[in-house]
């Protein structure tokens, strides 16, 4: 302890960190500039333990409305997913829904390539399946995304009340 107070107290060693550290969200602040960049900040953001799934939830949700709303629309399918692809806001799922645009025009249908992904709720998929089976695919979206609405509500509030009581614990 007394070591690291006498480090502290030293110019050097403080001036560097803090080099370092400017360095280092230059460097994040550039790479994030660039699409691999974008892709690879993205992949990191999901990943994150309570964010990431709160972000995954609601870019099916997103996902999900856009789609079904398109689909009510009349559009077809391989051109609404081209529409969808920048609502998502997260360049791994556009990728994602590239490829599985990329699938559809080939003929497939709609649920393989998503479950393909790896990146869709199993839910999601379940209720894309049965629409497309059913032929009411435009039900069953906007049915998915109320659920995943509701859902990103619900455990945004819980963390907010773990939050508010995490604060009133350390005050």
């Amino acid at each position: 302890l007394m070591a690291l107070g006498e480090a502290a107290s030293q110019p050097g060693p403080l001036a560097m960190a803090g080099g370092l550290a400017a360095l280092t969200a230059a460097g994040s602040v550039a790479a994030s500039r660039t699409p691999r960049g974008r892709y690879v900040f993205d992949r990191i953001r999901l990943s994150l333990p309570v964010v990431g799934t709160l972000l995954r939830k609601t870019i099916v949700a997103r996902f999900s409305r856009m789609l079904g709303t398109l689909v009510h629309s009349g559009i077809e399918l391989s051109a609404a997913l081209d529409v969808v692809l920048p609502v998502t806001g997260s360049p791994v799922h556009a990728a994602a829904l590239r490829q599985v645009a990329i699938a559809l025009r080939e003929g497939e249908a709609l649920t393989p390539p998503l479950v393909a992904t790896g990146l869709f709720d199993p839910m999601l998929i379940a209720l894309i399946g049965v629409g497309e089976e059913t032929g009411m695919l435009d039900v069953m979206l906007p049915k998915a995304a109320e659920y995943f609405e509701s859902d990103v509500a619900a455990a945004i509030a819980t963390l907010g009340a773990i939050i508010e009581q995490a604060l009133i614990a350390v005050l």
